[in-house]
């Protein structure tokens, strides 16, 4: 696998970025980032699998790490009788299905969720339409997630991402 990556920080000066291996399928970039945003572009490109390019923007400075909205996320749905969820998983270029439904309990959901026992880097993005958004990784385990979380820290939509997977989730 190759990745090749650029960054244009605030100002628009561009820098190419120099990822080191750290192992199979993982890159490091040292770059430290100017206060303000910063657009960074990829280009992965694999014989075993599917490469493509990416383009996202990182704020400078990152904002503080914020776990308790989680952990108030998690006290909620342990209260949650019923949760309606429909379900929407891709696992692969051109793969997608169906949405599906399902109803259990709040309990039972973080049974099925990986982020129940705790995560890292847990960050709000935004807030928007009465809805704040975090994303967080959970540790040792190649899943990504962002969630978004209404004022009573009731879980309304989560993306999900991991190898082989992109998950979409909405809550009511």
């Amino acid at each position: 696998m190759k990745l090749s990556a650029a960054a244009v920080g605030p100002g628009f000066h561009e820098v190419s970025l120099f990822p080191r291996s750290c192992g199979p399928e993982c890159f490091t970039i040292q770059y430290r980032l100017r206060p303000g945003t910063t657009t960074i572009t990829a280009h992965v490109a694999s014989n075993a699998w599917r490469g493509g390019d990416a383009m996202f923007t990182v704020p400078a400075p990152i904002p503080a790490a914020k776990p308790q909205i989680l952990r108030r996320v998690v006290a909620n749905l342990k209260r949650t009788r019923v949760l309606h969820l429909t379900e929407s998983v891709s696992s692969g270029p051109g793969s997608s299905t169906s949405p599906t439904g399902y109803t259990i309990s709040g309990g039972a959901f973080l049974a099925t969720d990986a982020f129940a026992s705790g995560a890292v880097d847990v960050r709000e993005l935004s807030q928007r339409d009465g809805l704040t958004e975090l994303a967080f990784a959970l540790p040792g385990s190649s899943i990504w997630y962002r969630i978004w979380v209404d004022s009573r820290y009731r879980l309304r939509r989560e993306l999900i991402v991991d190898p082989g997977h992109f998950i979409r989730r909405n809550f009511s």
